[in-house]
């Protein structure tokens, strides 16, 4: 696998995170069209955190409920 040069950041999609953010977070479908999106063109490292809320949870969610995608995203 190709090691993409950007990283997708999780914190947003499982918390009321960031300066900008005005809509909270995403609902669960909403943020499994972002990491769809991401992993279709070319982003294969989402970054992750125990501090960001559920994100780790809502990823492997996302990974069993698409297992298409397993292969694209780095699990290093």
């Amino acid at each position: 696998m190709k090691e993409s040069k950007l990283v997708l950041g999780t914190a947003q999609l499982c918390l009321d995170y960031g300066i900008a953010n005005k809509s909270g977070k995403p609902e669960e479908n909403k943020a499994f069209e972002i990491m769809k999106y991401a992993a279709e063109n070319g982003i294969n490292y989402f970054d992750t955190a125990y501090s960001y809320g559920n994100s780790e949870t809502t990823i492997g969610k996302f990974l069993n409920t698409y297992k298409s995608y397993k292969n694209k995203i780095n699990n290093n």
